[in-house]
């Protein structure tokens, strides 16, 4: 996993709200997302890369003055540690 991590808060706020609110699918196991909330942030910026874990993927944010906006695209599945890949579902839910 590689992570990146600014943020500057306002101490004095506890402010946080999503205005907006996207996802949807782009493969079988491959979905994206977009957030926008309304938060104390001042200054803010996120990036995250992982390849092996749930929900694995990239997710990029970044926020100005109490709004920021997030993407990502994930892997749907979860991660199987002891296959050492993700878990497979059967049509009626079952993983193995």
């Amino acid at each position: 996993m590689l992570n990146f991590n600014f943020r500057l808060n306002n101490p004095f706020s506890k402010r946080w709200n999503t205005f907006f609110y996207k996802d949807g699918l782009i493969a079988k196991h491959k979905a994206w997302e977009i957030q926008a909330v309304t938060d104390n942030s001042i200054v803010s910026a996120e990036f995250s890369l992982s390849v092996r874990g749930d929900h694995s993927g990239v997710t990029l944010g970044v926020g100005l003055l109490g709004v920021s906006v997030m993407f990502c695209l994930v892997d749907t599945r979860h991660w199987n540690e002891e296959a050492g890949r993700h878990y497979n579902y059967d049509s009626a839910g079952n993983a193995s």
